[in-house]
């Protein structure tokens, strides 16, 4: 029998992949019960790198590796033939076309995209067809909350506020779009090193009374604010979706202010998910969108939470391991 390793990020960690990890790994041992988990709780790169070395040399000859970043099989990699490993890794968005992962893509058996258009984007880095599968996210439903809610506020953003999320989430280019619309307000919740820059920006720009700033939510207020907005905003360019604070938002009656990326999922989802496209580099289209939703039915009705249990009842990690097991041979 094959042995099975799962290599993740400290599972105690803020952030989607551990999210995903925390959610992943009891399907995973319902599939495999011997599976061997691997979590990697430095802070230090080198200090990982090395632990994964020592992990790729003791791990048996043949052994099955999922991994929960395509980073972690930097280790196993060079090993692979020598020790006969199959190698499979979860990918998202914006880990793939970085210079130094993309000749690891390359060697990696299996590699399973949360992403829709993660197989084109895939086989453009060189990327065999036959080598990529396509997972959903997963969703851990919350509760239904009851219908027929009237939202305190309108728009919301939950993100962590570091300055690499900070570019990617887009929340300049709504702060922008706010300057333009004076009756618009935006609840942002979440911490960083970024979160004093965008309230500097504020400040300067005049839009602080605009602007309210709840620092880290734990995850009962978390769905608390998500409760009580109509529109949850993400402006990601560099995630798949549905994402899983996209998924958690839908569940509790939010529609979705999305960047319409080309490049991205908007297109295929936007017919099974409340979702309301916008493109983010265009500020006064941007704004002119936030004013027109503002004006929108502010109460939640039962057509939403309709829609949104039919987006999202198909998002189990049981269905993910379905489809690692298949092509993985386990």
């Amino acid at each position: 029998m094959k042995k099975i390793y799962f290599l993740t990020y400290d599972l105690t960690a803020r952030g989607g992949i551990s999210y995903y990890a925390r959610a992943l790994i009891p399907a995973l041992k319902k599939k495999e019960p011997n599976l061997v988990i691997i979590e990697l709780k430095q802070k230090n790169r080198w200090h990982r790198l090395a632990s994964l070395l020592v992990c790729a040399i003791l791990a048996p000859k043949g052994a099955l590796i999922i991994s929960n970043h395509v980073n972690f099989l930097r280790a196993f990699a060079p090993l692979k033939r020598l020790k006969n490993f199959s190698l499979s890794a979860i990918t998202i968005n914006r880990e793939i076309e970085h210079p130094s992962v993309i000749p690891m893509l390359r060697k990696v058996d299996h590699l399973f995209p949360m992403f829709y258009h993660g197989q084109a984007r895939l086989e453009a880095l060189g990327v065999p067809s036959e080598n990529i599968s396509h997972i959903n996210n997963i969703l851990e439903q919350s509760g239904q909350p009851s219908t027929d809610i009237k939202p305190e506020h309108q728009f919301l953003v939950i993100a962590r506020l570091d300055k690499f999320d900070a570019k990617i989430k887009g929340f300049f280019y709504l702060l922008r779009a706010l300057r333009q619309c004076k009756n618009i307000r935006v609840v942002i919740a979440g911490s960083g090193d970024s979160k004093a820059l965008l309230e500097a920006y504020c400040q300067r720009f005049n839009i602080q009374d605009q602007v309210s700033f709840r620092g880290f939510v734990d995850d009962k207020e978390k769905i608390s604010l998500m409760r009580a907005a109509s529109i949850f905003v993400h402006l990601s360019d560099g995630e798949g979706l549905p994402c899983i604070t996209v998924m958690e938002a839908i569940e509790q009656g939010c529609r979705i202010l999305v960047h319409d990326d080309p490049r991205g999922d908007v297109n295929r989802l936007v017919a099974k998910m409340p979702l309301i496209p916008v493109n983010r580099y265009k500020s006064s289209l941007l704004a002119d969108t936030l004013q027109k939703e503002a004006k929108k039915q502010k109460s939640k009705t039962k057509v939403t939470f309709v829609q949104a249990k039919n987006s999202i009842n198909h998002y189990s990690a049981e269905n993910v391991v379905k489809v690692i097991a298949a092509k993985m041979g386990f």
